[in-house]
């Protein structure tokens, strides 16, 4: 009798299946899906943009050249200068309604301090538009 029962309880277990079965409720939501997509409008990706027609020119801006080389020395466009014919210079261009740019390059070797002292002499000058030229040439520091 007990290798009967055991054969009886290996067909009919006595504890009830208790997985879910979840392919009705994928169905459902496959179909809620397509009803979705058919449902939803065409979206139409077109934008009016109203966009310059050409002919006229954009203005030319001033630009000034300052640098800083190796040895301290102060170019301005190329030409030597001092700190003080610097800040007056600066200070002239700063009275313009429109203040040319200044783009500001010191060597690779040229003293920080000087450089700082620099920036901030154009700055107390009234510099506006101060560009920092050449950063490329700075990315091997120390090297």
């Amino acid at each position: 009798m007990p290798r009967m029962r055991r054969y009886f309880n290996r067909i009919f277990p006595t504890q009830p299946k208790s997985d879910l079965n979840l392919t009705p409720f994928i169905d459902v939501l496959l179909v809620l899906l397509v009803m979705l997509i058919l449902t939803m409008p065409i979206a139409k990706h077109s934008t009016e943009v109203d966009l310059p027609q050409g002919g006229t020119e954009l203005p030319t801006q001033d630009v000034n050249f300052l640098r800083i080389t190796e040895g301290g020395n102060l170019l301005w466009n190329g030409e030597p200068t001092d700190q003080a014919s610097l800040a007056a210079t600066v200070q002239v261009l700063a009275q313009k309604e429109e203040q040319p740019i200044l783009r500001f390059a010191p060597d690779a070797k040229a003293s920080y301090d000087i450089s700082a002292k620099t920036i901030a002499l154009l700055k107390d000058a009234g510099a506006k538009k101060l560009a920092f030229d050449g950063l490329h040439k700075h990315q091997t520091f120390g090297k």
